[in-house]
């Protein structure tokens, strides 16, 4: 059987890394697809797409969510926070964070397909030698203007 205390430094602290770990991955990419959208309507002549972060804005904010209250109760009781919910509201976090997920992933296709329909009738290509699959998603990226889909070689 598990210990259900917790001391509240201990609680705080890895309440603490836990937000600014999970929160700056949730501030990043939620930054870089606004970041995307201003591109789109100031009618950048590059942009660039992160195909796999779209859904990330929507389908990680339950887990901050969760992450959040969780140690905002553990803190305050010094008890473990799913033992002070129990199981029904463990439950109810965990179907609120796969509802976020579904819903992210749902925002996400909407998203990509507004982008990409918005960049094509504005007369975007798509620029398949600037494109890339990287550790951070796969990056497509549309240009205005056919000359600046050039591949520049590193010096």
């Amino acid at each position: 059987m598990q210990q259900s205390e917790i001391g509240k430094g201990k609680a705080l602290a890895l309440g603490s890394f836990l937000l600014i770990l999970l929160g700056g991955f949730w501030w990043h990419l939620s930054a870089s697809v606004f970041e995307t959208y201003l591109h789109i309507k100031e009618s950048q002549e590059l942009v660039n797409i992160n195909v796999y972060a779209l859904w990330v804005p929507v389908g990680t904010f339950g887990l901050l969510l969760y992450v959040l209250c969780g140690a905002f109760v553990t803190i305050k009781t010094g008890v473990k926070a799913n033992y002070v919910w129990g199981e029904k509201g463990t439950k109810f976090f965990n179907s609120f964070a796969g509802v976020l997920v579904i819903v992210g992933l749902v925002v996400a296709i909407v998203l990509y397909n507004w982008m990409t329909n918005t960049l094509e009738n504005n007369g975007y290509i798509y620029c398949k030698p600037l494109s890339r699959l990287s550790a951070m998603g796969r990056h497509e990226v549309y240009v205005s203007k056919p000359e600046l889909c050039v591949k520049r070689s590193r010096e």
